[in-house]
């Protein structure tokens, strides 16, 4: 079935959600400063800009009413943010697996002289030969499982008794021994200093803003991931990444209650958006690459949805969709959280992925029908509307030789990238799956490669014409590498040479293969719901799993996995 490039007034949506449109009439805040403007009734003018007093940290209840670093705020009150794994108790963040005053829940101290190692108290090592603490290493082997030491330990109890010092960190403040469980302890705090950004390498070393933690040293990052797929051709591949699995160390934070959109990341900062459902609360947060721990959130409140970030010259950008007249593009700063800009558009009740930055446009899905809009990066000023583009959500349109290309409703287009005019588009065969895409086309240095279910084509720009298909049960976006396209079909992930589309090989996984794959220096992550793989592109043998799968992203030394049960999981590759 062939659907129309339009649906009339999207009649399906809105018998179920009568007032759901984002309207044109949507009053689009402005810049501080501009003066008073007219905002949605779920929100205030604070210096002339829209705010939402219930959830914007820097106008709390109030406007101006800012709410300390860290916090934010709910129902129009300041509250702590606890991320990286950490459990709020009172008014502080801990972390319930090795916090000694709150060892598994609040308020429970496991008293002097004993850690809390994985949520349980234990006597430190030396205080009772009895009871050392457990003992264990937490690193993943080559198949990903963290493989505990237990049985070895307590088959030769002689090897601890006669070499303790093997339990003891140099530089721990603590003034005990610390375990792999606990590498090492920093006051009361059980940290990783080889990763900890705030304790790198030793106790109270901290790392420069923008730099990550690897092995215990501090260092810049050059390898970014700046929107979905990479970057704005959407090829899937990091050039930059220079680490190889399997992993030395990881992290989790749990972020959000459901799924999570693909994380991007800069300079050291991973952002990540959590995938609200209708009258939800939805967070955009920025996290440390280094170890997950949170450096700011913004909570948009009740809104339909939060679309896909993505980040570019130190802003973040993200679309939402509020339950009323409210559809916004955001601008915020990376590195603090505030808000540079917001501007409104009309939609319908959408889905939207990345937005995707060239030069100095945002460019986005959006209009009450469909299309293609354009901002100004800087000040958010509306550049463009084409309105040719057929009301589809779940795509992200991508640059390539000099246009924006989108790829909806069975047409791949390249549009002018200033005015956003149509200047050429070929019909792709397709089988109407919904009125979401699910999909966005990718570029090598001369080809595009787009997933038009049930299949995978490859279309030549300069000829403006398909160059070859392959049939199958694809699905999902390509990713594509030094004349390799790599698809998830059926299942599995496939790799097909890019020139000629002819099958190079195939790996299985778990056989439910289902989120676009990631390269980098020889490797091709991918990834089902429950599992991510690593595999070693020379071999085409899998190298590394580990369970919790989800989004894939290749960044700052880390492979970050965005899981649909809403936690950010990160990787630290290991070096060549």
């Amino acid at each position: 079935m062939r659907s129309s490039s339009r649906r009339l007034s999207g009649w399906w949506r809105l018998i179920v959600f009568a007032s759901v449109s984002c309207g044109g009439s949507t009053a689009t805040p402005t810049p501080a400063g501009s003066g008073a403007v007219a905002c949605a009734s779920s929100r205030q003018s604070c210096d002339g800009v829209c705010v939402d007093l219930q959830t914007d940290p820097r106008n709390c209840g109030e406007c101006d009413v800012a709410c300390p670093e860290g916090d934010v705020c709910t129902s129009g009150a300041c509250a702590l943010f606890c991320g990286g794994g950490a459990t709020k108790c009172g008014n502080q963040c801990v972390d319930l697996r090795d916090d000694p005053s709150h060892c598994g829940a609040c308020e429970a101290s496991c008293g002097p002289n004993a850690a809390c190692v994985n949520a349980q108290c234990a006597l430190l090592a030396g205080e009772d030969a009895t009871s050392p603490l457990p003992r264990g290493d937490a690193s993943p082997d080559a198949n990903g499982a963290n493989t505990a030491n237990t049985e070895a330990d307590a088959a030769h109890p002689e090897a601890d008794a006669a070499q303790p010092e093997t339990d003891a960190r140099a530089g721990d403040a603590g003034g005990g021994g610390a375990d792999a469980s606990c590498p090492a302890m920093c006051g009361t705090a059980c940290v990783d200093t080889a990763i900890d950004v705030a304790n790198c390498g030793a106790c109270s070393s901290p790392c420069a803003a923008g730099s990550v933690c690897t092995n215990g040293m501090c260092a810049a990052t050059s390898s970014n991931w700046n929107t979905f797929g990479h970057d704005a051709q959407h090829s899937g591949e990091n050039p930059d990444e220079t680490g190889v699995p399997p992993p030395s160390d990881s992290w989790s934070v749990p972020v959000f209650t459901s799924g999570l959109s693909p994380a991007v990341a800069e300079n050291g900062r991973v952002f990540v958006t959590g995938q609200s459902s209708f009258n939800t609360d939805a967070p955009l947060v920025a996290l440390s690459a280094s170890d997950g721990s949170p450096l700011w959130t913004y909570n948009f409140g009740s809104v339909f949805s939060v679309g896909h970030p993505s980040v570019a010259n130190g802003a973040v950008y993200v679309q939402t969709v509020g339950s009323s007249e409210n559809c916004y593009l955001w601008s915020f700063d990376a590195a603090t959280g505030n808000t540079l800009w917001t501007a409104g558009f009309p939609s319908q009740w959408v889905n939207f992925w990345a937005p995707m930055t060239y030069g100095s446009t945002v460019y986005i899905n959006g209009g009450e029908y469909g299309g293609l809009y354009g901002f100004n990066a800087a000040d958010g000023a509306q550049i463009f509307f084409n309105g040719s583009i057929g009301q589809y959500d779940s795509w992200s349109p991508a640059y390539f030789g000099g246009a924006v290309y989108s790829f909806v409703d069975g047409t791949f287009q390249a549009n002018d990238p200033a005015t956003g005019t149509a200047v050429w588009s070929t019909s792709i065969p397709w089988n109407w799956t919904g009125y979401s895409m699910n999909t966005s086309p990718a570029f090598s240095s001369s080809m595009a490669y787009v997933i038009s279910p049930p299949n995978l084509v490859a279309v030549d720009p300069s000829t403006r014409t398909v160059a070859w298909s392959a049939n199958g049960s694809f699905s999902g976006t390509p990713a594509v590498a030094d004349g390799v396209v790599y698809a998830t079909n059926g299942g599995s992930l496939v790799a097909r040479d890019a020139a000629s589309g002819d099958l190079l090989w195939t790996f299985v996984g778990d056989q439910s293969l289902s989120y676009p794959p990631a390269v980098a220096n020889g490797y091709v992550y991918v990834s089902s719901a429950n599992s991510v793989y690593a595999v070693q592109i020379s071999t085409h043998q899998q190298v590394w799993t580990a369970p919790g799968g989800g989004w894939v992203t290749l960044a700052a030394g880390r492979l970050l996995v965005a899981g649909a049960d809403g936690t950010l999981r990160g990787f630290v590759l290991s070096t060549p």
